[in-house]
């Protein structure tokens, strides 16, 4: 069976991976900084960006923080970031 992802929040249509990109930068500009996208495997995959940056966070059972996804050539380290929604939290 083929994993399926949907916009937690915005319907039941799948999203694609050609598409979703455009949602999340159309959620941005309409001032929506958090996306929650769900799979049809029970998987959910959260954004949280600021214009600038996004920080992006798969969830694990009862929507704790299960890891991180990291660009491989990044330097530094992070202060940590909140979500309001409480929901996705980072410490680096």
């Amino acid at each position: 069976m083929i994993e399926h992802w949907v916009i937690d929040d915005d319907s039941f249509e799948p999203v694609s991976s050609e598409t979703v990109l455009e949602a999340l930068r159309s959620r941005i500009d309409r001032g929506q900084h958090e996306t929650l996208l769900a799979s049809s495997f029970g998987r959910l995959l959260a954004f949280v960006a600021n214009t600038e940056r996004a920080m992006v966070m798969p969830l694990g059972e009862g929507d704790d923080p299960d890891e991180h996804v990291v660009y491989p050539g990044a330097e530094g380290l992070s202060g940590g970031s909140y979500s309001p929604t409480s929901r996705t939290t980072s410490v680096g």
